[in-house]
């Protein structure tokens, strides 16, 4: 059996255009607001502004592929082996943590310090496993969903993507 091999330019459009539909997807609850790239590597895309509280959360989004087919969610700890440069689980900044489930459509919210609490003693616990990108590997943990959903504190399901673009289609990146 081979390993696939991951393009990481096709994963990141994968990623931005997940990113993009969380951002629609939030639009009517928050004030969204794409974050710069400095931001954008510590591991915080969005800053959703509570229209309520004005509490500006610091928001990362992921977008899986995978999940509904192996059960489990791709906790990343090491992002780049050939420097040993630490994963999102260990260094992201974000205060929330949203796994959006493409194919099962499904978001899930974490609140990022249960992550960043527990991904030592999940790695003990559950597979760690390496993801072949063309020059490097990544590597993290497989947490089974069931363990995940334990962790979060919202889920949503389905998604009305129709609804989103109908409602949305003037929302940018700002």
């Amino acid at each position: 059996m081979s390993i696939p091999v991951y393009n990481f330019e096709e994963q990141l459009k994968i990623g931005k255009k997940g990113e993009e539909i969380m951002g629609k997807y939030h639009a009517p609850f928050y004030i969204v607001t794409k974050t710069l790239l400095a931001q954008d590597k510590q591991g915080v895309d969005f800053i959703f502004t509570s229209y309520s509280t004005e509490y500006p959360w610091k928001v990362e989004v992921k977008t899986d592929q995978k999940s509904q087919d192996t059960g489990n969610l791709f906790m990343e700890t090491i992002s780049k082996d050939t420097t040993n440069k630490q994963g999102w689980a260990e260094t992201s900044q974000c205060e929330v943590f949203i796994q959006y489930r493409w194919y099962a459509d499904e978001v899930m919210y974490f609140w990022m310090k249960d992550i960043k609490n527990n991904i030592d003693e999940w790695a003990k616990k559950y597979r760690v496993v390496a993801a072949q990108n063309t020059e490097y590997k990544t590597w993290g943990v497989l947490l089974p969903l069931k363990k995940a959903r334990e962790f979060t504190f919202a889920t949503r399901s389905p998604i009305n993507h129709e609804w989103i673009e109908r409602n949305y289609k003037t929302w940018s990146n700002q």
